[in-house]
C-alpha cells in the first residue's frame, strides 16, 4: 500500500496536533541544584583579599601609600645593607670581610636570579650606580608591562560588550 505525500497544510495541521514537550517550570531549578559549580582554587583567596580591602576611596588611597612608602622604605634598607657589608657585619654580628663575603654572595645570587649573570657583572663592574640603574630599568618595564597588560584587558572586554 502506498502513501500519498502530505500537502504542507496537512503537516502543519499535524504538528500543530502534537502534545507540548516543554519542561516543567521547575525543571531547570533541579538541574542547576544538582550541579556543582567549579570554583577555580584561588578564588578563597581573592575573597579575602577583598575583605581586606576598604569601601572607602580614600581609605583606599590611604592604604596605597602607607604599603608604597612601607615597600620603599624595606627595599632601600635591604639596598643599603646589601652595599654597606660593614653595617650589616656589626648588625648582625659577624666579621666585616665575613659580611661582605656574604653580602656580595647574596646580592650576585639575587640579581642574577632576576636579571641574570649579565646583569651581575654589570652591577660588580660599576657599583651601586649601576644597581640603581638597573632597579630603574627593571621598575620602568614592569610598569610598562602593566600598563600594557591593562590595556589590553580593556581592549579584549569592550571588544566582548554587545
Amino acid at each position: 500500500m502506498q502513501h500519498q505525500p502530505l500537502s504542507p497544510d496537512e503537516v502543519d495541521r499535524l504538528l500543530d496536533d502534537l502534545p507540548r514537550l516543554a519542561p516543567s517550570p521547575a525543571f531547570a531549578d533541579r538541574v542547576v541544584t544538582g550541579v556543582r559549580a567549579a570554583e577555580p582554587w584561588y578564588a578563597p583567596f581573592a575573597a579575602a583579599a577583598l575583605r581586606l580591602v576598604p569601601a572607602a576611596p580614600w581609605l583606599r588611597i590611604v592604604m596605597t601609600v602607607t604599603a608604597s612608602v612601607m615597600a620603599v622604605a624595606a627595599t632601600s634598607a635591604l639596598a643599603w645593607l646589601a652595599f654597606h657589608p660593614d653595617a650589616a657585619g656589626d648588625i648582625f654580628s659577624r666579621t666585616g670581610k665575613e659580611a661582605t663575603t656574604v653580602a656580595a654572595g647574596v646580592m650576585r645570587a639575587a640579581i642574577e636570579g632576576v636579571l641574570g649573570s649579565g646583569a651581575a657583572g654589570m652591577v660588580e663592574s660599576h657599583g651601586a650606580a649601576g644597581a640603581a640603574i638597573s632597579i630603574a630599568v627593571l621598575a620602568g618595564a614592569a610598569c610598562l608591562a602593566a600598563l600594557a597588560l591593562g590595556r589590553l584587558t580593556t581592549a579584549r572586554r569592550a571588544r566582548d560588550l554587545p
